[in-house]
Formats: structure tokens, C-alpha cells, sequence
């Protein structure tokens, strides 16, 4: 905690790492650079380790059940391999009082080829007295972490006690590098390259990396480095993209996020818009999705894996979606996919709120807006709610259709931006009133205006609403179309409001429209 408030800079991206007995090593925050999210991850670690039951009732095709060995040594080797795929500066400030044996220095060499130093820190003060009835304190300033660290290029700390001048050691040694650089040839053989740099300055010890490995072919990849793909492609805030020639996890994948309450129940609908077979799109080919919806804590509410060939839809666009119940907080979604022949991949990420719905008023869900054109083409990507390890057979979430029931014709979805020049868009409007009596029919007002997210100016719309159905058990939905002004590009909020006028009950809703 001291290194993160004094030492950290911006730019600098964190991860951190716990090691349990019964699980292994977990991540329990990957790269990023909000420091905040650190600074929780560090708390929970201490606070929750995982249980066995956690990984017994994973499922097969879980994004995040990847195979791991619960025991330390060939767990941190593993460590060093998923590191080695992240390029730039690396550290490994490692907190433990673990003895390595005589594979500490084997370990160190793991890191040191993998271009990572690793400063070690013995958490341990202590030792038994010599009648061994008591702990005194001791400083271990022989260990074999000392030997871990030193093998890596990195520096082992015995005295844990003297945080400030370990945090201001470690920025040290990590601050201040010089960066060379020369040419490779991308030969896509896979092996490993050994570098050494010499300096003439006397009584210079030099950190340098050990060497590289050169990048092969996807379908010549194992299946370890391809989870280590995967792997940053769905955690990392920045992915790194990989070594895998062809892979491309730079374009990003656009998804809305559309919140509705049923039954006092809030549901996602996770809409995303793929351009099939386009350069900005997913590969026209056999893929596999991958996708991690977490809620504010980070507990994961889908963690799932499919496959599909998308062959047949060359040219097409498609508009995938995933259905799941969601507590009240803040979720994010991570959405991943790629080719199984040549690990091109594309990403996308998105998070968004779900607010506690008021007892009394007007309960308004997310709209869902479309514009005129072909019809699109929807693909669910199943999700069941229960467990059936634990005699809780699964039930399938509501589909697009149960929850907006209203889809207009010769139109498609309204995902990540508006087509330049449309001048309507009509927006599917889930609503409910509460209190309502079984026979009541409300008198409804509907207003919508636009806001500009740089200047906050604001443009009232016309709105038309062309038809208003009720479902029992359900919400009410409306159908209404909007006409545009002529806008000029960039970044706009679109607020949609219902008034019950016989009781001033009104509530808005806003979503973001971008236009290029």
C-alpha cells in the first residue's frame, strides 16, 4: 500500500496475484491502472481467499477456470510464462515467506528470461526460540528467495519492517532503465533467442533481460499460451494484442448494454453488432466467443465460452446478445473473439449501472433504438441461471423478444453509433407504473431531446408514439419514433422521458449516441 500511494506513476498498470492453497495461484485484479481497483483487490485477498468449491463447480467451457497447479513452485512458473506475453518493463514485487528450495534459482532464470525482475519481500519476522516456546524476532537475511531474486536480476528484502525504504528501493531499480532496441526477423520458428548486453562502465551491474522467445504460428501454439492469450485479451485494461502473427485485438467491439426489471428482477441484455468478415468486424470462419460479465466486486455472473462458424455470414452484420440476471451496482463485460485457425481476435468492453427501481412511479428500462434498413439478424448466445452440481437445475434467461417484444420491421439495432444522415430512429420503450390497478389505463406524455456530451447544449426532438401494448406479468411496451435534426459528429445523450399525467409520475432514461 505504501509503494502504491508514494511509488506509482501515471501509466504504470498493476495486477495483483494471491496464492491459496486450495485453488493456487488467482488473479485477482489484472493490469490496470486505476489504483483504486488495486487497492480492493489487495483488501479482498486478505479478507476472502477462494474455496475448493469454487473450481469443482466451474464449468468446462468457464473463461476463467483455466487449468493451474496448486502447488507453488510450478505455479509461479506459470506466473512467468503469462508475464512473458506482456511487453514493456516488467516487476514482480513478491510478498511471501515461502522457502523455494532448490529450485529458487531455476525460477529466477524463469523470470529473467521471461524479462522480469522480481524483488522479493520475506514477510516472516520472526522465529522460534531455541527451546522453541516462543517466537522472537529475526531478520532472514539468508534465504532462498535472496537466491529467486538475484537469479532473476531482481533484489531480495529480509527486513519487511522497513516499508518506505523498500518502496523507495524497488522505484529505484524499476524507474530508471535505458531502452534498446534492435531488428528481428520474423522468422515464426518459436524459439528462444538469448540477448546479452555489456557495459563498459565500471562497477555497473547490469538487469537485462535473458533473451526472447520468437512468435509461431497460432495453430502451432499451446494450449497454455493460447488461454495466456486469452487471458489478456478479456482482463487487461489495455490488451497488450499478443506475439500470435495475425492477431489483431485492437478492434474493438461494440455492445449495449440494456437493462430491463421483470418481476422486480433486473435482466441484461447484452446487445453487441458484428460486421462479419469486415475489417472493422469478426472473421468470416470458425470462432470461439468468449465472454466475462462481472458485478462490482468482482464475483463473475457469466463466465462462459462458445463456437460457431460464421462462414456463411461473409458480408453480413450480425447482432449477438447475451441474456442474464444482474444485481444492482456497477457490472462490466469483457467480450472476446476469435479465430481457432489464426488467432485474429477482436474485443469489446462496456460497463454500465443497474439502479435499485423505486417502489412508486414510473419504472423506465433501457431503450432500445433502431433505425430503418434490412432486417437484422439476431444470434442469442445462451446463458442457464442455477447450478446443477449443487440440484439447482438451470433456467434459460429471457430473450430479446420476452423483453422488448415489440421489434419493428425492415430495421436493425441502433449499436455504438447512428449511420450519418439518418433522420428518424424508433426507440422500443419497456415502462411500468407503480401503483397500478388491473383495469387502469395511463394518459402518457413522451418527451425526448438530445445533449451534446462536449458543449451540454440541448435540442428538443419530435417524438410520435405509434403503439403502446400491455403484457401481464410484464412491462408495458412502447413504440416510438424520434425524428433527428441534422447533427454534426461527435458524442450525444439521448433522454427519453414518461410522464403519467393524471398523477405527474414521470421518470427519464438516457443513452449515448455517437455520431461520425
Amino acid at each position: 500500500l505504501r509503494f502504491l500511494d508514494t511509488q506509482v506513476r501515471p501509466g504504470d498498470q498493476v495486477a495483483v496475484i494471491g496464492f491459496y492453497a486450495m485453488s493456487g495461484f488467482y488473479i485477482r485484479e489484472y493490469l490496470t491502472e486505476d489504483m483504486d481497483k488495486v487497492r480492493r483487490a489487495v483488501k479482498k485477498s486478505g479478507e476472502a481467499p477462494p474455496s475448493a468449491a469454487k473450481w469443482i463447480d466451474a464449468p468446462d467451457d468457464s473463461v476463467d477456470a483455466r487449468a493451474r497447479s496448486v502447488d507453488f513452485v510450478p505455479g509461479l512458473a506459470e506466473v512467468a510464462e503469462v508475464l512473458k506475453t506482456i511487453p514493456g518493463t516488467k516487476s514482480l514485487v513478491l510478498f511471501t515467506a515461502r522457502d523455494i528450495g532448490a529450485q529458487a534459482e531455476r525460477l529466477g532464470k524463469l523470470f529473467r528470461a521471461a524479462g522480469i525482475a522480481v524483488f522479493a519481500i520475506n514477510t516472516q519476522d520472526w522465529k522460534w526460540s531455541p527451546m522453541g516456546t516462543k517466537k522472537v524476532h529475526f531478520v532472514w537475511h539468508d534465504h532462498s528467495l535472496k537466491e529467486l531474486a538475484a537469479a532473476s536480476g531482481g533484489k531480495y528484502f529480509a527486513n519487511i519492517n522497513d516499508s518506505a525504504g523498500i518502496a523507495q528501493d524497488v522505484r529505484n531499480l524499476t524507474g530508471h532503465y535505458y531502452v534498446l532496441g534492435y531488428y528481428v526477423r520474423e522468422s515464426w520458428e518459436g524459439k528462444y533467442h538469448k540477448i546479452r548486453v555489456e557495459v563498459a562502465r565500471p562497477e555497473t551491474h547490469v538487469f537485462v533481460q535473458d533473451g526472447y522467445s520468437d512468435s509461431k504460428p497460432f495453430a502451432q501454439v499451446s494450449d497454455f499460451e493460447k488461454d495466456v492469450h486469452l487471458l489478456d485479451l478479456t482482463w487487461s485494461d489495455q490488451p497488450a494484442g499478443s506475439p500470435l502473427p495475425l492477431a489483431d485485438s485492437s478492434v474493438p467491439l461494440a455492445v449495449d448494454p440494456l437493462v430491463v426489471e421483470v418481476e422486480k428482477t433486473a435482466r441484461a441484455c447484452l446487445l453487441a453488432k458484428w460486421e462479419v468478415g469486415g475489417r472493422a468486424g469478426v472473421p468470416a470462419s470458425r470462432i470461439e466467443i468468449f465472454a466475462l460479465l462481472r458485478d462490482k466486486a468482482g464475483t463473475p455472473l457469466v463466465s462462459r465460452k462458445w463456437e460457431t462458424d460464421l462462414a456463411h455470414y461473409a458480408g453480413r452484420v450480425l447482432f449477438p446478445y447475451i441474456s442474464v440476471t444482474v444485481p444492482t451496482g456497477t457490472c462490466e463485460l469483457q467480450l472476446v473473439v476469435r479465430d481457432r485457425e489464426n488467432g485474429e481476435a477482436s474485443s469489446g468492453r462496456v460497463r454500465f449501472d443497474v439502479a435499485a427501481a423505486p417502489e412508486e412511479g414510473v419504472v423506465l428500462g433501457s431503450p432500445l433504438l433502431f433505425e430503418t434498413g434490412a432486417d437484422a439478424v439476431f444470434m442469442r448466445l445462451p446463458t442457464k441461471q442455477g447450478s446443477p452440481a449443487r440440484g439447482r437445475p438451470g433456467v434459460e434467461e429471457a430473450s430479446l423478444m420476452e423483453l422488448y417484444r415489440l421489434i419493428p420491421k425492415a430495421a436493425h439495432p441502433v449499436v455504438g453509433e447512428v449511420t450519418a444522415g439518418a433522420r428518424k430512429i424508433v426507440a422500443v420503450l419497456p415502462f411500468e407504473v407503480r401503483p397500478r390497478q388491473p383495469d387502469e389505463e395511463p394518459i402518457l406524455d413522451v418527451a425526448a431531446k438530445l445533449i451534446s456530451r462536449t458543449g451540454g447544449s440541448e435540442t428538443p426532438l419530435e417524438v410520435a408514439v405509434n403503439e403502446h401494448n400491455t403484457y401481464e406479468g410484464r412491462p408495458d411496451i412502447l413504440l416510438a419514433e424520434i425524428s433527428l435534426p441534422v447533427l454534426t459528429a461527435g458524442s450525444y445523450e439521448l433522454e427519453l422521458a414518461i410522464e403519467d399525467i393524471g398523477t405527474d409520475r414521470r421518470a427519464a432514461v438516457r443513452k449515448l449516441l455517437v455520431i461520425r
